[in-house]
């Protein structure tokens, strides 16, 4: 069965939103894996705006392999100021993956990559390290991207295949937005403008991945195209025993370009 998105603010970048033309684009993984750095934050936390900087600036750099998402949690959201991205499904997350490690330790800002639960953003070359570490090993599966519409109404499809079949694994699509701020009113941020990029709209999964090859078809729907950010997907495929990234895939949607007649 297809998902529906409903993406409240979501939009392309100017010169996809207002195309007539059918849009598509597609992507592959490669031969190595690309781990994802995960960013547990809030806009009701004051120590978080840093590390909101940080993963922004990490998101854009060239000279690393791997992919990022920030969740916003829920859990600040009584104390002040609401954060119009958070969700509880995040925080969920977020508890998971420590319980997973057999610790209860969750705060804002938390970095995970992989594995690893309580990687300090502050000292650049510990997230790096993982990033590296993951970057040499063998991708054990392949995901292929694509992605089609104009406007508001937007089809992606997920392919992931592998050589053998891998146990204990399930797979993700995040709908990601870039270029968001807030105006922040109340709470321990009040006053603040805060900027964000990554910023995960919608979580859609577990799915499995026991077998050799699967797909599966999404319809996206970003209402007022157009009006700000810039929107991507982002495939993640890992061990559900531990939180080990398998392998991800990143597409956002301002690649993708009209079709051309022949």
């Amino acid at each position: 069965m297809k998902n529906f998105i409903v993406i409240a603010g979501m939009a392309l970048v100017s010169n996809l939103a207002f195309a007539a033309a059918p849009m598509s684009c597609q992507t592959h993984s490669g031969k190595f894996v690309t781990p994802v750095v995960e960013l547990y934050t809030s806009e009701g936390c004051s120590s978080c705006p840093p590390a909101d900087a940080w993963i922004s600036k990490q998101a854009h750099r060239t000279d690393i392999n791997a992919n990022f998402l920030a969740f916003h949690v829920d859990y600040w959201d009584d104390i002040g100021w609401p954060d119009r991205f958070a969700n509880p499904a995040y925080t969920q997350r977020q508890y998971a993956r420590v319980q997973r490690k057999g610790s209860s330790q969750v705060y804002t800002p938390q970095v995970m990559v992989g594995e690893q639960t309580g990687v300090s953003w502050s000292w650049p070359d510990r997230s790096e390290n993982f990033i590296k570490q993951a970057n040499g090993e063998l991708a054990m599966a392949s995901i292929a991207l694509q992605a089609n519409g104009a406007g508001e109404q937007w089809k992606a499809k997920v392919a992931l295949s592998a050589l053998n079949g891998l146990p204990n694994t399930q797979w993700y699509l995040a709908v990601y937005q870039d270029g968001l701020s807030s105006k922040v009113r109340a709470g321990e941020n009040a006053g603040k403008l805060l900027r964000h990029d990554r910023v995960v709209r919608q979580w859609l999964g577990p799915y499995r991945f026991n077998g050799k090859v699967t797909t599966k078809d999404f319809n996206i729907s970003l209402s007022n195209a157009g009006a700000m950010g810039q929107t991507g997907l982002l495939a993640v495929l890992e061990n559900s025993s531990n939180g080990q990234v398998l392998q991800s895939l990143k597409l956002p949607l301002s690649q993708c370009k009209a079709a051309t007649s022949r």
